[in-house]
């Protein structure tokens, strides 16, 4: 007999493949794609409403450009896609005393 958990685990599994992407435990915010050349490699993305979308094993990737309107832009597609329990931002300015 299925329980009410394994349903909401099912609606959970078909909600997070509806995108076309699985869930990811890490999302990694970022505005250039030279910022993470060595983890990128020759990988290809995909557009998202202006963001490009990096599908690593564990953790998606997301490019959104420079400032602070397209970093945020990048942080809500790839929450709305991947559902991370981590999301990780570099600064983009850092000024030291």
């Amino acid at each position: 007999m299925e329980s009410a958990a394994d349903r909401w685990r099912f609606a959970a599994r078909v909600e997070w493949f509806r995108h076309g992407y699985a869930r990811k435990a890490i999302a990694i915010v970022a505005a250039m794609p030279v910022e993470l050349a060595p983890l990128l490699g020759k990988m290809q993305s995909q557009q998202v409403d202006g963001v490009d979308l990096f599908e690593l094993p564990k953790a998606m990737v997301a490019i959104g450009g420079i400032g602070e309107k397209h970093a945020r832009r990048a942080a809500e597609v790839v929450i709305e896609h991947a559902q991370p329990w981590l999301l990780v931002s570099r600064p983009g300015r850092c000024d030291l005393p």
